[in-house]
């Protein structure tokens, strides 16, 4: 296998992201995705990363900085999916090191992400490379958020 190169995704690579994000059983669908890469390729506080075997995307990581209030600011890597055939060769590694090294530069002394609890082997690979669990994520979702605004 050629050593994959890593760049930042467009809004021209929707296609290959919504591939991707489908194969991360992620519910999305390719206007939605060009319309989001749209909004974060200018973006100084976000990066989504493609790694690319001879020209062909197969590989993504989206990453986020949030500044806080109450310490330095704080990186999110919000989807990272390596396609199946190509895992284990070292690909979300390689995009994980390029993300943490993005984040440091932006200022972030922290990392988190979240992962399904069936991404089981995913929670190896983030453990193997420094990651630990920490806390509970409390999550409020858009069909409760409607339904409390339409109560008030």
């Amino acid at each position: 296998m050629d050593d994959p190169s890593i760049r930042s995704a467009t809004s021209a690579d929707a296609q290959d992201v919504t591939r991707l994000l489908i194969e991360l059983k992620c519910a999305v669908d390719e206007p939605d995705v060009r319309r989001r890469l749209e909004g974060l390729q200018d973006s100084p506080s976000d990066r989504v990363f493609l790694a690319e075997v001879a020209g062909t995307p197969v590989a993504l990581l989206g990453i986020h900085v949030a500044p806080l209030l109450h310490r330095d600011a704080l990186a999110r890597i919000t989807a990272l999916i390596v396609t199946k055939d190509l895992r284990g060769q070292g690909i979300g590694t390689r995009l994980l090191e390029t993300a943490e090294r993005w984040a440091v530069e932006q200022g972030c002394t922290q990392i988190e992400l979240n992962s399904g609890d069936h991404h089981e082997p995913a929670h190896t690979f983030y453990r193997h490379r420094g990651y630990h669990l920490d806390d509970h994520r409390f999550l409020k979702e858009d069909d409760v958020l409607l339904r409390a605004d339409d109560e008030r």
